[in-house]
Parts: structure tokens; sequence; C-alpha cells
């Protein structure tokens, strides 16, 4: 959005209930001609009535009359910005050194941020220089919704040049903190604005749908036409960009656009222009849109509006295939601060659409290097998947555009290519944490770090305190949000990653599977951004990587199958839903691989997206009957890059294995976990075992200890999820040491040096967590995989704590044989269900990395007595776990 969209004025606080007239402004100046409210005035009448001519003769003749008084130039400075005319730049700058000559520090700053983005700045920097001035004069002003302005600016400088969204964050949640409810009118209008940029790169649209609404709200109970009319343009521009908001269709947002007042519009240049675009955006026939697109360069030319322009370049070059139109936008988005990245992408589509696929996909990987530069400057993984989770619509396009129709035999190489693109988002933070772990020792916990952990423990503590009130939770959570970005940027060097991120080629994933394994690959598309009159490709579809081939098909929409998953998933002990909605999920998304593997075939790895994260694949129906789970051995892996790097990841050479289980957990709310020491007894049978029970199984333990000996990690304790803040997730322990709540976070178990381990996390939901984009479940498995670990048993749903012990205990045995840790949980899930237990049981526990890992290769001498007492306690387990309800994990 153009600056003088939203102009800066002294109006902070002062709005009048009805549009002042000019006399009724002469007769203020006259009252106290030294006061700002007779100049503000001025502006108060242009914005609500839209007489910018009025109150610019008005003005300059102010000026010329009275050519000492500070607050007219200041006026005139707002107004020609507002209309969109030259000149505002130097009288921002000299009204700004002459307020803070005078010391009128409130003035300065509010000047120097409206010049901070009016000028013509080379870069960034030039205006962050700017900011810092603000910020001085504002720091003198010791008023806090003054220093709150210039952190929301600094914000929103961030934004527009692909800063850090931790610091974005944090800016944005200091000024929140002192505008609402109550702050100045001016103040809450630029926050909601800023918010609603940053949750749209963030990849929450629907938040940021909310704040606009929030802004137009605001504006029109001040009666800012202005303002108003801009956000209800932007609004429709946002409902444009988000398919996923389109609930009433294209037709609604082009009936909405319309019913926009057209002196509302007249009355605010930058807003008329942005409205011609969207006209152009939402027209049905190429002739009408290549007509509005015409009427909105002009507009935007007229005004130097950097962003209509663009929108107007963008329209055109596609319309009538002019690259010279894209290259412009390019060069003019570069000349604003902007990336340039959309218009290259625009450029890959007009590639495509002439079948010139090589272009395209240079084109597109220029934007993605742009894109994935941005990503690296996050250093919370939270944030660069949801950052990388925003732009993926565009990634999506290419992989169609190159794919075509997945049932018509795509070629190898066009295959290929379009993994390369698929692989470039999936499971980034993870792959880049295996890559650095070559690359570099890891991140040392010191002094700063412990302090920052003891502060987030003790918070914590507090928000999980009942008589807690309201406004003492909402500043709690507002300081753990910050000394999270801390924590984060201590414990996770992110940030530090260089060079070409890694993909793995098919013939590399070829060399790498096992005989008998195959690799199934999902990919499910977003909608992608487009006009209404544009035809772009969303192909969903399907890969199987064998050994000697590759070969694709279509699938159902996302949408179409993620209700389905969703029904599966929650009622999978129902016999009949199993029966019915389980085989016709299997037809959907998997009867064509089945068939195509062939009987030689026994272990699947399975790199899901979408709503394929949440489906128990185990429990999926066969035509035959059998559940899927019993004729292949199942993993499932973050994306095949990772996979790779997980099967050729060293794992240690020590026989050792750690059972973390049943712990005093420092919430005493939680119940206990007394069957979970069982588990620790299992594994002690197949390997020589350090056993950690109550106070002892501890979180200063685990977070203290040498892990890197263990071939087998076992913890089984409570685990709790937040859909909202995925790194406050937590395993539950005991604390071990004063200031320890006992939590071990995502954060932490990223830490923990692991050396290529098997960790069973036998725990409810590990092996979940909110989905950002292909990122996957961000949780606690996710974590694990960026500590080091090679394979994570773990499970998609919550496990009664009697169930879950039967189901580890004998997962053990299984292992103390020498399988694999896929052939071991595929062992024990066909058991159970021959002894008829519950499909809860076994159905959501799932194996994630490398499957193929053998943690036990040489049999413990006392395992073949614990097989014998496993087989012997099994029916007892069963009937028990019938009999009565225990605490879940």
């Amino acid at each position: 959005m153009n600056v003088a969209a939203f102009a800066f004025t002294s109006v902070l606080g002062f709005v009048a209930p009805q549009a002042p007239t000019l006399e009724a402004c002469a007769a203020r100046r006259a009252q106290d001609p030294a006061h700002w409210r007779g100049y503000t005035c001025i502006y108060v009448y242009a914005r609500k009535t839209g007489d910018y001519d009025g109150a610019l003769a008005h003005t300059r003749a102010l000026v010329e009359s009275e050519p000492s008084r500070t607050w007219a130039r200041y006026i005139l400075a707002d107004l020609l910005l507002d209309a969109g005319l030259d000149g505002a730049p130097p009288l921002y700058r000299a009204a700004s050194e002459e307020f803070a000559a005078a010391e009128d520090w409130e003035s300065a700053t509010l000047s120097r941020i409206a010049f901070a983005f009016s000028f013509d700045a080379e870069d960034e920097h030039a205006i962050a220089a700017e900011l810092e001035a603000a910020g001085t004069f504002a720091a003198r002003h010791e008023q806090p919704w003054l220093l709150a302005q210039v952190r929301v600016q600094q914000a929103r400088l961030m934004l527009r040049y692909g800063g850090s969204l931790d610091a974005v964050s944090e800016d944005l949640s200091e000024a929140r903190a002192v505008t609402f409810p109550d702050g100045p009118y001016e103040l809450q209008k630029y926050v909601l604005s800023v918010e609603a940029d940053f949750e749209q790169v963030r990849d929450r649209p629907e938040v940021s749908l909310a704040r606009l609404e929030t802004l137009l709200e605001l504006a029109e109970q001040n009666e800012d036409t202005f303002l108003s009319v801009s956000t209800q343009v932007r609004r429709i521009a946002l409902l444009l960009e988000s398919p996923g908001l389109q609930h009433a269709g294209l037709e609604s947002l082009a009936a909405a656009l319309e019913a926009i007042d057209a002196s509302a519009l007249a009355s605010n240049p930058y807003a008329n222009a942005g409205y011609l675009c969207l006209k152009g955006d939402l027209a049905v026939s190429e002739e009408a849109a290549r007509g509005a697109y015409v009427e909105c360069l002009a507009a935007a030319e007229e005004l130097t509006a950097s962003d209509a322009q663009r929108s107007a370049r963008h329209g055109l070059g596609l319309l009538d295939d002019a690259p010279e139109r894209l290259v412009e936008a390019g060069e003019l988005a570069r000349r604003s601060g902007r990336s340039s990245a959309y218009a290259q992408l625009l450029a890959a589509r007009a590639s495509f659409r002439r079948g010139d696929a090589a272009a395209g996909l240079v084109a597109a990987e220029d934007a993605f290097e742009a894109f994935e530069r941005v990503g690296l400057r996050q250093v919370d993984p939270v944030g660069r998947a949801r950052w990388l989770s925003a732009v993926a619509t565009y990634y999506d396009e290419v992989v169609s555009w190159l794919i075509g129709d997945p049932g018509a035999g795509p070629s190898e190489v066009r295959i290929e290519q379009a993994l390369r693109v698929v692989e470039r988002l999936r499971a980034r933070t993870i792959a880049d944490a295996l890559e650095r772990a070559k690359v570099r020792d890891r991140v040392r916990r010191g002094a700063e770090l412990e302090r920052v952990l003891a502060k987030i423990r003790s918070l914590q503590t507090r928000l999980r305190g009942p008589d807690i009130l309201d406004a003492s939770r909402a500043a709690a959570l507002r300081e753990l949000a910050a000394l999270e970005d801390d924590e984060t940027r201590l414990l996770d060097a992110n940030a530090a990653i260089t060079g070409e991120r890694a993909t793995s080629s098919v013939r590399a994933l070829q060399s790498a599977l096992e005989p008998g394994q195959a690799i199934v690959s999902f990919q499910f598309p977003r909608k992608p951004h487009k006009a209404r009159w544009e035809a772009v490709p969303a192909w969903a579809w399907v890969v199987l990587i064998t050994p000697t081939s590759v070969r694709t098909w279509p699938l159902p929409s996302a949408s179409e199958l993620e209700p389905r998953v969703a029904l599966f998933a929650g009622a999978v002990s129902e016999p009949e839903v199993r029966a019915s909605l389980g085989a016709r999920l299997y037809a959907d998304v998997l009867s064509n691989v089945v068939d195509a593997v062939g009987d030689e075939t026994t272990d699947l790895v399975i790199i899901p997206d979408g709503p394929l994260h949440r489906l128990p694949f185990a429990a999926l129906q066969q035509p035959d009957g059998r559940e899927l789970g019993h004729r292949f051995s199942l993993s499932r892996a973050p994306s095949l890059s990772v996979w790779h790097a997980l099967r050729t990841q060293p794992t240690t050479s020590q026989a050792e294995a750690l059972a973390v289980v049943d712990p005093r957990a420092a919430d005493v709310t939680l119940p206990r976990l007394e069957h979970a020491r069982a588990e620790g007894d299992a594994l002690a049978a197949v390997l020589p075992t350090t056993v950690r029970t109550g106070a002892g199984a501890s979180e200063a333990f685990v977070r203290s200890a040498d892990l890197q000996p263990f071939s087998i990690i076992h913890v089984g304790a409570h685990a709790v999820l937040d859909e909202e803040h995925p790194d406050r997730a937590a395993v539950m322990l005991a604390s071990g040491a004063p200031g320890l709540d006992g939590a071990l976070r995502p954060p932490e178990l990223a830490a923990l040096e692991l050396q290529g381990s098997l960790v069973v996390l036998a725990a409810c939901r590990s092996a979940s967590g909110p989905i950002l984009g292909d990122e996957g479940p961000m949780g606690l498995a996710h974590a694990l995989f960026r500590g080091g670990a090679r394979t994570v048993v773990a499970s998609l749903w919550p496990l009664e704590d009697e169930a879950a012990s039967l189901f580890f205990r004998r997962l053990y045995a299984a292992l103390g044989q020498g399988r694999t840790v896929a052939e071991a949980v595929a062992t024990v899930r066909r058991d159970l269900d021959a002894a008829g237990v519950d499909p809860s049981v076994w159905a959501g526990v799932v194996v994630l990395g490398d499957g193929a890992y053998v943690p036990v290769s040489t049999p413990h001498r006392s395992s073949r007595w614990w097989v014998l007492l496993a087989l012997l306690g099994l029916l007892g387990g069963v009937v028990a776990t019938r009999r009565r309800r225990v605490p879940t994990r």
C-alpha cells in the first residue's frame, strides 16, 4: 500500500464529530494561531468531505501569508501526499527540523516518520535511519503511544523489505499493548493496518481479514471516508488473493467492488487506482480486463502510485503476452524497495502458457531464490514455516504447469523437475537443520539462554494457575512471546544457513531404496492466485518411486478429501466406517499405487501432504477386506530430501537405550502413568537401558545428559499441544531442579544433540501439531528431527495409559528380534488386530523418518525371554484394555 493512503497527521486523539468547514477551521486558528488544532482541522475537513482542491488552495494561501507557521507547511505536505501531488518530502523534512528546534518532540516525531516514507529512498537503510531519528525524538517526549508509533512503522518497513517476522511481531505486540482499547485513533489505524499485512505474510489470511474489518469499522466510526474507501478496496484485494476465503465466489467480489461509493473513490485517487486494477482482475472477459488495466495504469502513473502501476503492468503483460510489461513491473518494484519476485512468477506463467517450459522454470527459480532468501532471515522455525507457507501457492502453480495431467504419463524429466520444485519447500526447517549438522558445531547453552529459559518456565507456571486475571494473563502472554523469540535466537541458528539447499534426484532416491521398498509422495496444490479471466492449472497428484520406475496418477482435491479424512480418523474404531469410508479413501488415494507395486513390495515410505498428514493409512481397507497395514510395513517422512538425508545419517555405534517413563510431573494436575514403567522394563529386556522414573524422569536430566550413546530413547509421559503456538507444545516431565517447570518444548527438543537415534514418543498426539503449509505438522516429532533423530515413533491421537503400554511393550519385543522399526510396528499392529484390540490402540501409532532403521542389530540375551512373556501377557492386556478406562497421555 502506498503511504499516501495512510498519511501522517497530528490529529492524534482529535476527530470532529462532524466534518468541519474551512470557515470553522479559520475561526479555530484565530482563537489560538500557534496551536496545531486549527491547521489539522483543514486536513480533517479534506478527509471527511473529499474537497482536497479547496483544502489545498486554502492551505497554500496560509503558507504564503504565515511563512513562520510550521504547522501550515506540515498540513500542506499531508494534503499533497493524499492527493498524489509532488512536493511533500521537503516540507516534512523542514517541519521535522523546525519542530525539533522548538523541542516539540511529538510533532517532530510524526513529521520525521512521514518524511521517512515519502521521499525516494534508494533502499531500506535510508528509511530506517529516518525512523531511528524519529525514535530519538519520541524518546524525549516520553509518551508510550509516540514510541509505539515509531515501532509500528519500523515493523511496516521490515515487512516491506522482507525482514525478520520475529522482530515485526515484537514491534507490533508492543504497539498494540499501548494502543488498545483507548489509544489515539491515528495509532489504532496504523497498528491494525500493519497487523493485516503481517498476518497475510504469515499465511493467516482469515486473521488479516479480521484486522481489516476492524479497521473499516474504526474508519466509519470516525467518519474517515478516505481510510474507509482504501480499506474497502484493500479488503476485496485480500479476498481475491485468498481463494480459501472466497466463500461466496468471485461474482460476489465483483458486486462488492461495484458497490463502493463513487464519490468516495473520487476523493481518494490511490484507492481509485487500486479499484480500477481490481476491476481488471475481476473482469469476466479479456477485453473488459484490458480496458480496466489501461485506466488503472493511467491513473497510477499520474499519481506515481507504484503498487497500482505494478498491478496494471502485471495484468497487461499477461493479457498481451508482453514480457516487457512484466520487466517494467519488476524494475518498478525494485525501485520502490519491493521484491520483483511476483513479476518474475508472472513471466514464468506467461512462458508456460505459450509452451516454453524451460524459460518458465528459469524465471520461476529466480523468484523462488528471492522468496527463500527472505525465509532464511526468519530465525524461528515456525516463523519460517509460516512465511514459506504464504508463498507456497506460487510453487504449486509451477509444479502443476510442469507435471501437466498426471494421468497422461508425464515424462521422467518433467516428474523430476516437478519434484525438485516441491522439495524446495517441503520440511525446509528439518532439511536445513540436517544440513547445518554437517557443517557446524551444535549451538551450546550459555548463561544468557539459561536466564531466558528460567523466565519462560516461570511465566508458563503462572499461566497454568487458575486464579490469574485476564489483564495479567494478556501481559504474561506478551512477555512470553518476547522471551520465546529470544530463546529461539539463542537456541537455533537457522538464520546462519548459507549455500544451496540440497534436493535429491529421482535416481538418488531409487538407489537409497531397500529391496522391497517403494516411495509414495502426495502433492495437493493450493488454488492459484489469478484473475477471474485466467485459466491456471492446479493438479493434485501422487507419484510412485520404485527402484526401477516412476509413475504418477491424479488425485481428488484436498478440499474434497479433508472432511472425509477427519471423519475416518475420528471414527476408526467403528467397523462400518472402516469398511465403507476407509475403502473409499483407499480407492481415491492409494489403489493405483498398490496395484502398480506388485507383490514384491512389502514396505511403503509415504510422504503425506495436506489432509493426509492426519490419515491413519494402516487402517485403510483394501478390496480384499484387509487393512493396508496388514500388507505393508508403513513409514512416513516429512519430505523426499529429508528421507534421503536420514537414510545416510550416521548413528551411534553403542547399543544402549534410555527410558524416561512415568515422570512425577511438575504439573500436579497430570495423573500418574503407572503402566509406562513396564515400557522401560520391556526396553531393558532388549538393550542395556538407563531407566528414569518418577522424580528422576526430569527435564533437568534430559537437558544435561549426554544422549549420543543411546540408539533408542523412549519417553512415556504426558504431552500437550498448542495449535496457535506450536513451540509451546511440550513433553511434561518432572522438573529435577529449582526453576524448571518440567515442560520439554520443541526448541529444547531440537537442541538435544541426538546421534541418529530412534525416539519413541509414547505420548498423546506426539505425531501431530498444527500443519503449516509444506512444513507439515509442527510439533514434538518435528523438533526431534531438527535435533538429530533418525526415526520417531509417535501417535496421531491420544493414547490411554494401559493401551499404550500394551503397544510399546510389544514393539520392543519385535525390535529385539532385529527387525526394522517399520517392520516392528507393522508386526505389533497385525498381532493386536488379530487379537481383537480396538484400532484406536494401534492405527494411530506411526513411524516417521527412516523406517528401515534397525536399532537392535544384535538381539540382547534376555530378549527371547521377553518375547515369551509378552506373548503370554498379550491376552491379559487386551482384556485389561477393554475392562476399564485409564489416564490418557
